[in-house]
């Protein structure tokens, strides 16, 4: 068992941090399981951080340093900034690289554009709200291919982005709004959080 299997918070109280290894060893004479406290990372913040060689004897693990992925998840104590999107933007990148050279219509880009680039940020927007400068590059990745289908070769725009990701019937192209769809995924945690009880409702 390590910390990509499970996570465990604790508050800053070496004396609870003591009793939580003591159970951890009952469990695993009462189970039979072996904790492997060597793979597993420790990690400290505020005020824990004065202490954190100690917490780090105790249970034997490493120390480590936010922001860390649990299920592909970055997880921070802060909120998500540029860079912690970088992963993000470098999956577009790739996908881009991928298709440079290759003869697609414009009907063909707009495909790719809806089924695999706009799909690329789908996880994280589940999670967390997008910074303003990454959601322009995003937009900046799909735009750039829809006119450009080439880096090297510079295109005028004929329509405005917010105009394309219209839907249709309203004169755009039903791309997919990156912004709108963020707010609406997260707005469904927060519906969550208002209506059912759960753990992690109390943690919050």
């Amino acid at each position: 068992m390590d910390a990509s299997e499970l996570v465990l918070f604790l508050n800053h109280d070496l004396e609870q941090a003591k009793n939580l290894k003591m159970l951890l060893c009952v469990f695993e004479q009462l189970s039979g399981l072996k904790i492997n406290f060597h793979k597993s990372e420790l990690f400290c913040f505020g005020q824990a951080k004065q202490e954190e060689e100690e917490y780090s004897k105790l249970f034997g693990c490493k120390l480590d340093s936010f922001p860390f992925r649990y299920l592909g998840i970055p997880m921070h104590f802060r909120k998500l900034g540029n860079r912690d999107w970088k992963s993000v933007l470098e999956r577009f990148e790739k996908r881009l690289s991928g298709w440079k050279g290759k003869l697609l219509s414009v009907g063909g880009r707009l495909v790719l554009i809806n089924s695999v680039l706009s799909s690329l940020p789908m996880f994280m927007l589940s999670f967390f709200e997008v910074p303003r400068g990454v959601l322009k590059k995003m937009d900046y990745y799909r735009s750039r291919f829809y006119w450009q289908d080439d880096q090297h070769k510079k295109k005028y725009r004929l329509a405005r982005w917010d105009i394309m990701c219209q839907t249709k019937e309203q004169g755009g192209l039903g791309i997919l709004n990156l912004d709108v769809h963020n707010k609406s995924l997260l707005s469904k945690w927060i519906f969550r959080l208002c209506n059912e009880d759960g753990m992690w409702q109390q943690l919050i």
